[in-house]
């Protein structure tokens, strides 16, 4: 008797099972669904793309569009075709490195010469939702 019970004993636990379920299910249910819903996270709203900050001036979405590598300030300028350095530096450089699109490569010597300027994780995103808009 005792070696059939292994064989047996899922067969009926199979049939037993679902209706205890069947039965004890809808009386206990309303008693442990608030117990497990806050258990549950949030569903997260979907991620927008980043968009330009809206701080900044048109400038800003200039620059970004022609920025590529490590440029240095003139190079930056003559991508854009500009020749007022003081200008420049006022309505698009600056904007965008406090935004957090572009910062320094040299971070210790903002006046240096030999300064280059870096796309941020930010300018990245941002400059790609600027070329996939077009």
């Amino acid at each position: 008797m005792i070696s059939i019970l292994p064989m047996i004993l899922p067969m009926i636990l199979s049939m037993i099972l679902p209706m205890i379920l069947s039965m004890i299910l809808p009386m206990i249910l309303p008693m442990i669904l608030p117990m497990i819903l806050p258990m549950i996270p949030p569903k997260s709203p979907p991620k927008l793309p980043p968009k330009l900050p809206l701080k900044s001036p048109p400038q800003v979405k200039q620059l970004l569009a022609v920025f590529y590598g490590v440029p240095s300030r003139q190079e930056l300028q003559d991508l854009l075709g500009l020749s007022d350095r003081k200008h420049f530096r006022l309505k698009c450089l600056n904007p965008a490195i406090k935004d957090g699109l572009i910062e320094l490569s040299k971070l210790d010597m903002p006046n240096s010469s030999n300064q280059r300027y870096i796309l941020t994780p930010l300018g990245t995103r941002v400059k790609a939702s600027l070329s996939d808009a077009n």
